[in-house]
């Protein structure tokens, strides 16, 4: 991987189709690669979770319980706050909560900090 992708003067999303159509596939790549890493690695060490891929419920993750988060938004208006109640309830894990819309989390400062925390933590230092 080649790490993070900010440019001070690129706004994503922005209101140039073309430059959002050019961000995305740069990023569709980045995830190809980084699909690619993933299954190199112990399955025990890294869980990725998308919940427009699968049906979350159908599924447990491999990660154990206290390395698995929930960020659910109280504004969502896509998916309702009883499915992130749901999906916390079948995964177990931390769930935290912003004030936010379904894709507000890329945004949000309060999600950012909580997210970092989070995968500060080295995995095996979690009890």
């Amino acid at each position: 991987m080649q790490g993070p992708r900010t440019h001070p003067n690129l706004d994503y999303p922005s209101f140039d189709p073309l430059q959002n159509v050019a961000v995305t596939a740069r990023a569709v790549a980045d995830l190809r690669a980084l699909v690619s890493w993933v299954g190199q690695q112990d399955p025990l060490d890294i869980t990725i979770g998308g919940t427009s891929v699968v049906d979350p419920l159908a599924v447990m993750p491999y990660a154990p319980e206290n390395r698995r988060a929930v960020i659910a938004a109280l504004n969502d208006r896509v998916t309702w706050v009883t499915a992130a109640q749901k999906l916390h309830e079948h995964w177990g894990g931390r769930i935290d909560w912003y004030a936010g819309g379904h894709v507000g989390h890329v945004f949000s400062g309060q999600v950012r900090a909580a997210t970092d925390q989070f995968l500060s933590v080295p995995p095996h230092a979690v009890e």
